[in-house]
């Protein structure tokens, strides 16, 4: 980000913020406050927000430039039915938001004192989007999708004794914003994911020594070798190393 993004960036922050997102709106909001400064952050102009798309209303919609962008937290899967219906048309970018430094607040709703404060000991990755990704494999060949990686430092606020019913589950109100943008990663073309394979694993890699060179879990580097396997990025003959199969670069 440039002097220019970072103030006008800053600018949206603001707007959303005092729009009455935070313990007036929570609860009654049909976005989060990442996704609102996402949405404004990127859209070209104003006019561009919320477009009606043959049945589907696109987060963001230029067609100027014939583009669509959906700012996508979790559960890609979801988005099927709305890729089925833009991207014969359009060239689809999928922002996913990753907040990799997040501060909570625990707030009192009846003062708005901040009562504690936190760093959350979840931690997150890049890697993260594999995930996501997996749930839409069968999209990911197509010319007309990319993806936007947006690392975050966040600050989440949690109000006190005010809570929704869902089921037999209590859940405390809260809402997320963003501070800053870290770091944009964009995936133009599938087979850019092979930059998230570190260099020292060479043309050959199993899930342990990915998980080992990427410091990730072997969960996650399941799914990362899953995808890329899947996309035709790597291959594999049925060679294993310690019981674990082989993935070869293509």
């Amino acid at each position: 980000m440039n002097e220019e993004d970072i103030v006008r960036f800053e600018n949206i922050r603001k707007a959303v913020s005092d729009a009455g997102r935070g313990l007036a709106g929570i609860g009654t909001l049909s976005e989060k406050s990442v996704h609102a400064v996402l949405k404004a952050y990127y859209a070209p102009s104003p006019d561009d927000v919320e477009v009606a798309v043959n049945g589907y209303v696109a987060d963001i919609c230029d067609t100027r430039s014939n583009t669509i962008t959906e700012i996508q937290t979790r559960q890609f899967y979801s988005m099927k039915k709305k890729l089925d219906a833009f991207l014969p048309e359009f060239d689809v970018t999928i922002v996913y938001p990753l907040p990799l430094h997040k501060y909570i607040y625990n707030i009192d709703p009846d003062t708005g004192a901040v009562l504690s404060k936190r760093k959350s000991p979840k931690k997150r990755c890049i890697y993260d989007i594999f995930v996501e990704m997996y749930g839409i494999r069968d999209y990911l060949k197509d010319p007309h999708l990319h993806f936007k990686i947006v690392s975050l430092e966040t600050e989440e606020y949690r109000y006190r004794g005010l809570s929704e019913q869902h089921g037999r589950k209590t859940k405390i109100l809260s809402d997320i914003m963003p501070v800053r943008i870290l770091e944009e990663i964009d995936i133009y073309e599938i087979r850019d994911l092979i930059m998230f394979l570190p260099e020292e694993l060479g043309d050959e890699f199993t899930r342990t020594s990915l998980a080992q060179a990427a410091g990730i879990s072997k969960y996650l580097a399941g799914y990362v070798a899953g995808l890329l396997y899947v996309t035709g990025l790597v291959s594999r003959d049925g060679t294993r190393l310690n019981r674990e199969l082989v993935n070869r670069i293509e």
